[in-house]
């Protein structure tokens, strides 16, 4: 067993073992597989089976075991569904003892050569803790290496070696016996500790933490493990905890473009039909003009070879400025065109954005604690991330395009009518 305040390095002393920690000094020796339980439980968003199977092909007496020696039966069959209700994401829907045990049990059915368990019986009432103690650690695990970190020092006499830590080193190292005649306080702890647990069992019943553990009837049994039912199908839902994702197949619905096309706004949205068809026009008017600037061109030179032919006056000279100088001004004009279009774009993109976004956040903050226990925090960044792109960019690309094929005709005619009043 590895004692010793809290902070003071038991935590990290299992990590420098598992090689998750940088040694400055000191060589570590592991022979065999290794199971691991962490003080913080991690908990697999899946069931209770496969949370302890972890992969691990089912040996139905062997898992049997594991539950009964980590105190697990009795609280499944108040689940749901038995071993096969959903863990909520994080184990949300599990009291901090059923996750520390659930832990503890993966770690228990995996069968390895060397154990380290990081603190779980912190997290259980004492009754549990004794349970754990006698049936997992003491019994089942029999014959198997055991490095146990905890602050129950009432179990310290029942320990094969003791190592106690006090200020990120080791201030004795031994039997039970060595280490308290060194630390004469684990002594007096230990009896302090042992008669208020003796206190506890003479009362009978005793009271469950606050972490809302198994009730004590669970703690005590005894005997040969308990098969594992759960209850009946027709009062269960599955064992599902979280609930599956509503999608619509198929084409966007008229719905859909009809609000993105309200949180844009009617005004913004005329400015931007009108900004597509004074851009298109305005090139429309610029392929006219150079097709105009082009014939007066020739027109001029076959004049001017004419003239020499016959003797006639020369025409009047072809003003390539003026020409030129049109072409400039609706080229600016032109430029402008799509510069006022991009602004009135992005603006709209950005209104919806944040509408959207907005009605959002507001949703998933004043949604019922039931909907985080339900939905995984993946799906409700997806909602956030990925959609909201959607929604930022192919969308618009997609309400862009729609809008230029629609107002492409009306562009075109829109140009070739200020070409005929101004040009020919």
């Amino acid at each position: 067993m590895v004692v010793g305040k809290v902070g003071c390095g038991k935590s990290s002393l299992l990590a420098a073992v598992l090689g998750e920690m940088k040694k400055e000094a000191g060589v570590v020796c592991l022979a065999g597989s290794v199971a691991y339980a962490a003080q913080q439980p991690w908990i697999v968003n899946a069931t209770v089976k496969e949370n302890i199977l972890f992969g691990r092909e089912l040996d139905v007496e062997r898992y049997e075991q594991v539950l009964h020696v980590c105190a697990l039966t009795q609280d499944l069959d108040v689940l749901p569904a038995g071993d096969e209700t959903e863990i909520g994401e994080k184990g949300i829907n599990l009291s901090g003892g059923q996750k520390a045990r659930i832990s503890l049990a993966r770690a228990v059915y995996q069968d390895a050569d060397v154990y380290l368990l990081d603190d779980p019986l912190s997290a259980v009432d004492v009754h549990v803790a004794k349970h754990l103690m006698e049936e997992c650690i003491e019994g089942y695990l029999a014959g198997k290496t055991r490095v146990l970190v905890t602050h129950q020092i009432q179990f310290l006499p029942r320990a094969d070696h003791v190592v106690m830590i006090d200020g990120a080193r080791i201030a004795a190292d031994g039997s039970y016996q060595q280490v308290a005649a060194e630390q004469p306080h684990l002594v007096h702890g230990d009896s302090k500790d042992k008669s208020e647990e003796d206190g506890a069992d003479s009362k009978g019943e005793g009271k469950s933490p606050a972490g809302g553990d198994s009730p004590l009837a669970s703690l005590r049994a005894t005997g040969a493990p308990k098969k594992v039912t759960g209850p009946s199908a027709s009062t269960l839902n599955d064992g599902k905890t979280t609930t599956k994702e509503a999608r619509k197949e198929g084409k966007v619905s008229s719905g859909v473009w009809k609000g993105y096309i309200a949180s844009v706004g009617v005004s913004i949205s005329l400015l931007i039909v009108l900004a597509y068809v004074v851009s298109q026009s305005l090139q429309i008017l610029s392929d006219g003009w150079l097709s105009q600037w082009s014939t007066a061109s020739v027109e001029y030179r076959a004049q001017l070879d004419e003239a020499a032919q016959t003797g006639e006056e020369e025409p009047t000279p072809f003003n390539e400025t003026f020409y030129t100088g049109m072409y400039a001004l609706i080229t600016l004009f032109a430029a402008g065109s799509i510069a006022a279009r991009s602004a009135v774009v992005a603006t709209g993109v950005i209104r919806s954005a944040c509408l959207h976004h907005d009605k959002m956040l507001a949703c998933v903050l004043r949604a019922p604690t039931k909907f985080f226990d339900t939905t995984p925090t993946g799906r409700v960044l997806n909602r956030f991330t990925s959609d909201q792109y959607t929604l930022d960019n192919e969308l618009r690309q997609t309400v862009a395009m729609v809008r230029f094929q629609l107002v492409h005709c009306l562009g075109t005619f829109s140009g070739v009518f200020t070409c005929d009043a101004n040009c020919f």
